[in-house]
């Protein structure tokens, strides 16, 4: 039984089937018929469903309290129609009629509004048909996997994979969560496959997904020989890095002063986080704070820190984060704000949350618990 989210998603193809079909066509099957041959071979194939169910009644109302009762001709019209349509095309309209009614108890799911299983989208997604598979992906992100949902639909349908890449970039935009290595390997795979289409769609989503660590794959592809692959590109390390560098040996450059830097002083940095006094935490969390590239193994490490000092170090670090701009400090952020009783560091917390699209720290450390 596919559950509430999942028939909500669909709802908007769910047309009526041959035991309900739409009453409008019916009555324009019904003039066609009544009219003549040349009337009917004026219908479209949109009209199949009710020519079906008109065959399988044998007989239709006509409107007005009238019945029609086909006749013989009129029923080798019908099927003549029906061996007329394209081929193909008379699976493909009934299909996408009929696939959104898979489940009877429709209204008492919806009720519950249970979340719909990885499973029923899975199967949902491989089945339906093309004009279907955008409704479906719309009940992905209510998943109890959350965007990681998604990862197990690319590869499902490759020819898909463009769409669902786009819809993922959707749902991350609107509901972002912190970077996932389950979900994003398998679009790290896809920017830089030969289908340029689905590079340009995954490098959307990597930039949506915040992930950092696409930055090195993503400098590679500046040479990429498409034009639209290397704007995207460009794009795309622009927003992770808030780095402006004018040439693929510039990013190359760049890439590896982060490296060293990580090398040398990243661990320790964050090693002495927990033993410095305030005033080298400080100093501390200003260096951390330039390399953006690093972030979301930062954040986390800062977080921490936060939780154990003053309110002077709350609100630089704080600032930090917000700078930052790592969804990982998120869950950490609004326990602090809810609990910080200075007046600075906790508007300092606020802005920092504000940043990282939070307006309601209570319902962040919600979504945490219940997410335990």
């Amino acid at each position: 039984m596919l559950s509430a989210s999942l028939l909500l998603a669909l709802a908007p193809l769910a047309a009526a089937g041959p035991e309900a079909p739409d009453p409008a066509q019916l009555l324009e099957v019904v003039a066609a018929l009544e009219a003549g041959t040349p009337a009917l071979a004026a219908l479209s194939p949109a009209h199949a469903e009710e020519v079906v169910s008109i065959l399988a009644e044998r007989r239709v109302s006509a409107g007005e309290g009238r019945i029609l009762f086909l006749s013989g001709e009129q029923d080798e019209a019908l099927l003549a129609w029906l061996a007329g349509l394209p081929p193909g095309e008379l699976r493909r309209v009934l299909e996408a009629r009929r696939a959104p009614r898979r489940c009877e108890a429709a209204v008492d799911a919806m009720v519950r509004r249970e979340a719909p299983l990885l499973a029923d989208l899975r199967e949902a997604f491989e089945e339906a048909h093309p004009a279907l598979q955008t409704y479906i992906l719309r009940a992905a992100p209510a998943c109890p996997e959350g965007l990681t949902a998604f990862a197990s639909l690319l590869g499902l349908r490759p020819e898909a994979d463009v769409l669902v890449l786009t819809a993922l970039e959707r749902a991350a935009k609107r509901a972002p969560e912190a970077p996932d290595g389950r979900l994003t390997g398998e679009v790290l795979r896809l920017a830089s496959c030969s289908d340029v289409a689905a590079s340009v769609a995954a490098i959307g989503a990597l930039e949506a997904l915040d992930d950092a660590e696409s930055v090195p794959l993503l400098v590679g592809l500046l040479d990429h020989p498409n034009g639209g692959v290397r704007q995207r590109a460009e794009r795309a390390l622009v927003a992770l890095t808030g780095q402006h560098l004018d040439s693929p040996e510039a990013w190359d450059a760049w890439c590896l002063d982060e490296e060293n830097w990580w090398c040398a002083r990243g661990s320790d940095c964050l090693g002495r986080l927990g033993i410095a006094r305030d005033a080298e935490v400080v100093a501390l969390l200003r260096e951390l704070g330039r390399h953006r590239l690093y972030r979301h193994a930062i954040a986390p490490a800062i977080v921490g820190e936060l939780e154990v000092r003053g309110a002077d170090v709350a609100a630089y670090g704080a600032a930090v984060l917000g700078n930052l701009g790592s969804r990982t400090a998120v869950p950490g952020l609004s326990r602090l704000a809810l609990e910080q009783e200075d007046p600075t560091a906790s508007r300092a917390l606020s802005a920092a949350l504000a940043r990282l699209g939070v307006a309601d720290p209570l319902a962040e450390v919600i979504k945490e618990q219940e997410s335990r």
